[in-house]
Order: C-alpha cells, then sequence, then structure tokens
C-alpha cells in the first residue's frame, strides 16, 4: 500500500516538473520574440540580478508580476526600458501620467516612466529561487530536468515486475 502511494506521489510530481518545465520552455521561447517580458494571462516572472531592491526583495530572488488595471505609490514595478527589465518602488505619480519610481536602495531616482512601459506588479517574491530558476532555463539544466522526468516515468516497479514473474 505504501509503495503504490509513493508510487502515485511521484508521478504527481514528475507531472508537476514536467509542467514547470513546459512553461518555462514557452516562456524562454516567448522572450526571444519580443521585448516586453513574457507572460501567461497577465503573469510573469523576473529574477532579480542586483541589490537595488534590497532588503525588500534580495538579489537571487524569483519575483511574480502580475498586470494592473491601475498602479498606486509604493506599489513595486516591473517596467521595459531601453529593452531591459527593471523593477524598483512607485514613489510619485504626477497627473500628466509620468511614474517616478526608485529602487530601495538607491540613492537617486529612475528617469520618470509612464503606465505603457510597465510590465505589472509585483504580487510575490521567493528568496534564492531565481538563482536556481536561472539555471534551469540553461540548456543543460533543462536537459536535466528532462531527463530526471524521463528517469523518474520509465523507472521500473518493483512491485510490478513482482506481480508479472509470481504469473
Amino acid at each position: 500500500m505504501c509503495k503504490r502511494i509513493l508510487r502515485v506521489i511521484s508521478k504527481v510530481i514528475t507531472v508537476i516538473v514536467i509542467g514547470i518545465y513546459l512553461i518555462q520552455l514557452y516562456l524562454m521561447i516567448q522572450s526571444t520574440q519580443t521585448n516586453r517580458l513574457p507572460k501567461i494571462f497577465g503573469w510573469g516572472e523576473v529574477v532579480f540580478l542586483s541589490g537595488s531592491m534590497e532588503p525588500s526583495i534580495k538579489t537571487g530572488s524569483l519575483a511574480l508580476i502580475h498586470e494592473q488595471d491601475s498602479y498606486e505609490v509604493d506599489d513595486i514595478v516591473t517596467y521595459v526600458k531601453d529593452y531591459t527589465l527593471i523593477t524598483h518602488r512607485i514613489i510619485e505619480i504626477h497627473d500628466d501620467e509620468k511614474i517616478v519610481v526608485q529602487g530601495d536602495a538607491n540613492n537617486v531616482e529612475d528617469e520618470p516612466i509612464t503606465k505603457n512601459m510597465i510590465e505589472g506588479k509585483v504580487v510575490c517574491s521567493v528568496p534564492y529561487i531565481g538563482t536556481v530558476i536561472r539555471q534551469l532555463k540553461t540548456p543543460i539544466g533543462m536537459a536535466g530536468v528532462a531527463g530526471i522526468g524521463m528517469m523518474i516515468i520509465l523507472w521500473p516497479d518493483k512491485e510490478e515486475e513482482d506481480e508479472i514473474e509470481n504469473k
């Protein structure tokens, strides 16, 4: 009975890992075709490569981004400027649609941006996971995940082998 439960759990984990793998593959392909943040149903992800948002968000963190209809002062947003994704906090919103942002660890505010430059608001972040995700997006990382998934799926089940031999 315990072995069957473990087998079901391993298959569920495999399906989840393969699902994440396919989503990452889709996002990676989509990112090569546009200068915008690739998203699925308005959700995207960013990995923090610098410490400009520390201590709020640490370098190497993975953040989930979601598109919003409107943004407010104190929201942490990701925007595109010169083909680069930048994630900083909104510190002012002017009537002329200019939005002023600044990194928490920065002494100087960024050049004002417009709402159409914003990709979305940071909904949550997880420390250190971004570093792992970046490694998994490399060709070696993706091949490794695919290989492990295939090993789990194809790994012979000792209980089923014993039943076949006993017949």
